[in-house]
């Protein structure tokens, strides 16, 4: 797991989950933080439409950045006019499909090649024709023109947005309540199920070599054809091996947009009340614990390679391989995803309200606190689980809170009645090694 030498100071790794609570309760508190990155056109759409076009980005942004960019507003801007105008007609097969409305929002852009004078196709892009004038202006050219970053991912858009046209009438939430039966879990929720809907809907067989004869989009019609009515056999039919058989492959099962994904339409504020209404039938002020405990940290190279989320990871499992009432050692696990999970195992019967999926939360306190793989600018001073923080903390009730603020860029509330800071909680537990 972790080759530093342990400390010798006795170390207590429920205090330590408790502040990560902390700092991901900051996280969802501070509206800014997490609603920066959307246009407010995605706003205005109803319920379904809203959480598609959400998943449609989600399909789109692998291996960008949120930040510093403006993928995730072009996106909701293209993403919100197509899926409006998609609502119009449903069709029978994907020939009809494509020409009656793919051709209209999804083209080939060509660039001359100055050496052979010939034609070259750059990329395959969305875009619409009726831009709405009244939004503010982007930091890009073309406003109206968005695409997925990678060539696969073109090609899953067009296939989800295609299916929940031909059997769901385009309603997202749709497809997820009809197919979605909870199991006989304690909590009465079973996120595994709905989870496995969304990776059906848009990555089931995703590694499916396509002939080498696929050179436009027509070519694609029977091969879509025929795996749409695959994925409705298989998410109608959810009591089933390969519901089982999908829980057991670790790199389909923690699948990052997945589980991203779910863990916005469950705590984010734009989208929480939807989803829990069309689904669940209910709203709740805060989600339950039972239902939050079932989000699995979504499983990507960040939480893999960045130092903190695996230091915390790896050295909270050594703490518990060593610790352990039950006397059988964690495993060595590459994966944190598993780990964390692994780790909550061990302490959901404390008082902790810690959950897996909040170790995500290091999104946003690595970078702040320059966790580096040399960390020779690791801010160790005004650490949580460094120094402890006590330096930068002002402890006054209603101001800002100046720790939150600088470890994460959360702008809340001072609440020192709740503060895991002010009683040192995690001091000490610095999981990355400085250079001596």
């Amino acid at each position: 797991m972790s080759n530093r030498k342990r400390s010798s100071k006795k170390v207590n790794e429920v205090e330590v989950l408790q502040v990560i609570s902390w700092m991901d309760g900051a996280r969802w508190e501070d509206e800014k933080s997490h609603q920066s990155y959307l246009d407010d056109v995605i706003k205005k759409l109803g319920s379904s439409k809203k959480l598609l076009v959400h998943w449609l980005i989600y399909i789109a942004d692998r291996q960008t950045q949120v930040r510093g960019t403006d993928f995730w507003k072009r996106g909701c801007r293209v993403y919100s006019e197509l899926v409006r105008d998609l609502q119009k007609t449903r069709y029978s097969n994907f020939k009809e499909f494509k020409e009656k409305f793919l051709d209209d929002y999804f083209f080939d852009e060509y660039l001359s090649d100055k050496k052979d004078k010939k034609h070259k196709k750059i990329v395959q892009k969305f875009h619409v024709k009726d831009w709405n004038k009244d939004e503010k202006q982007l930091n890009t050219k073309e406003k109206n023109e968005f695409t997925p970053r990678l060539p696969l991912d073109r090609y899953l858009t067009l296939r989800t947005i295609y299916f929940l046209n031909r059997y769901h009438n385009n309603d997202f939430l749709g497809y997820l309540k009809k197919n979605y039966k909870s199991s006989e879990s304690e909590s009465g929720y079973d996120l595994d199920r709905i989870a496995y809907l969304l990776y059906l809907l848009s990555y089931w067989n995703k590694k499916e070599k396509l002939p080498t004869n696929v050179k436009k989009l027509d070519d694609l019609a029977p091969i879509f054809d025929r795996q749409v009515e695959e994925i409705k056999q298989k998410s109608e039919n959810i009591d089933n091996d390969d519901f089982e058989r999908w829980k057991g492959n670790e790199e389909e099962y923690y699948f990052k947009r997945v589980w991203a994904a779910l863990r916005d339409y469950i705590k984010h504020p734009v989208f929480k009340d939807d989803f829990s209404k069309a689904i669940f039938g209910r709203k709740w002020e805060s989600p339950p614990i039972d239902l939050l405990r079932q989000l699995q940290l979504p499983g990507d190279l960040w939480n893999e390679r960045s130092p903190l989320p695996r230091g915390i990871c790896r050295e909270l499992g050594l703490i518990f391989e060593n610790t352990s009432k039950k006397g059988t050692p964690l495993k060595s696990i590459k994966k944190s995803p598993k780990l964390a999970r692994e780790i909550f195992d061990e302490i959901k019967n404390t008082n902790s309200n810690f959950y897996p999926e909040q170790f995500d939360v290091t999104f946003d306190f690595s970078p702040n606190m320059s966790c580096g793989k040399d960390n020779l600018r690791c801010k160790k001073e005004i650490c949580p689980f460094g120094d402890g923080a006590l330096d930068v903390c002002s402890g006054k009730e209603g101001k800002p809170c100046t720790v939150l603020l600088i470890t994460c860029g959360y702008n809340v509330k001072c609440k020192p009645r709740k503060c895991p800071i002010k009683v040192k909680k995690g001091k000490g537990f610095c999981v990355v090694t400085r250079p001596k």
